[in-house]
């Protein structure tokens, strides 16, 4: 195993931990394609790019590589009460900052990784599942994460 690949496994424990209520989802880059049944609540961890610092001075390459993990709630049928949107609306913005305190007070991935850095999140946006018949709302927050690994 490599060490990215060891980050995403404590990437996806970390919000598994966090998130207690959280279903990590089978697909993470085409959100709309997973069951309906499991986005009621769920995450989906995804690579993001990579960069190398090209300091090779020592046997070791420092990588920096972007983790986006989606945050998705259902929107069950409240579609034209205002005040109850905006109340799954928040509940996915506490969630997220709940996530991210939580990355913030393990910058290292207990001790996977060399520095975890919160980059931000992206503005809410709805989700229009496969089968056209029910509505999730999603944010994406993105990190990234500084780690050795040998040559």
């Amino acid at each position: 195993m490599t060490v990215a690949t060891g980050i995403y496994d404590a990437v996806v424990a970390k919000v598994v931990a966090t998130l207690t209520t959280y279903i990590d989802l089978p697909d993470s880059y085409e959100l709309e394609a997973n069951p309906n049944f499991m986005m009621t609540k769920s995450f989906a961890v995804s690579f993001g790019d990579e960069s190398n610092d090209n300091y090779h001075a020592t046997p070791l390459i420092n990588f920096d590589r972007n983790f986006s993990i989606a945050l998705i709630n259902k929107i069950a049928a409240i579609t034209n009460s205002r005040s109850e949107r905006k109340i799954v609306e928040k509940a996915l913005i506490e969630d997220a900052y709940t996530l991210i305190k939580a990355f913030c007070n393990d910058l290292t991935l207990g001790q996977v990784a060399t520095v975890v850095n919160y980059n931000g999140a992206s503005a809410l946006e709805y989700i229009t599942a496969a089968s056209d018949t029910e509505k999730f709302i999603s944010t994406t927050l993105s990190i990234s994460v500084k780690y050795q690994d040998t040559i």
